[in-house]
């Protein structure tokens, strides 16, 4: 996870099982437990709140460990950001070098702010044509 601890691939990698031990998580704080199989398991879309996420282990002679949980929200997000501009502009023939043309913003649909987290390229034959700047 980055430091906005908002992704789009949702799997929990479980580290550190004791040999021969079982495991499960939650996803609720600990209101209903889902035998986990393998090292990791996937959440599902959405925000994932401080200790929604939790898991345990039990070893071969039946002790449970500590629930380890999660310390900070998860955001779940495999949503495209929205792009709700047009996807031509007019040029003026002959216009000053420095003439805006086009200024294009999306949103991403975890945190709503325009252009938080895009990027923004120009492909083709126009990569030479025009720049992207970001305004000051």
């Amino acid at each position: 996870l980055d430091d906005d601890k908002v992704t789009k691939i949702g799997t929990i990698t479980v580290a550190s099982l004791e040999e021969g031990a079982t495991w499960q998580y939650s996803t609720n704080g600990g209101t209903n437990w889902t035998n986990g199989t393998g090292t990791s398991f996937t959440l599902t879309e959405g925000t994932h709140a401080i200790d929604a996420i939790q898991v345990k282990q039990t070893n071969i002679a039946g002790n449970v460990s500590s629930v380890v949980k999660n310390a900070g929200a998860i955001v779940v997000d495999t949503s495209d950001p929205l792009f709700a501009g047009a996807s031509t502009a007019n040029l003026e023939v002959n216009a000053a070098i420095t003439t805006i043309v086009y200024d294009a913003q999306a949103s991403n649909l975890s945190s709503g702010n325009a252009d938080d987290g895009i990027t923004y390229s120009i492909k083709n034959a126009s990569t030479s044509k025009f720049a992207i700047t970001t305004d000051t």
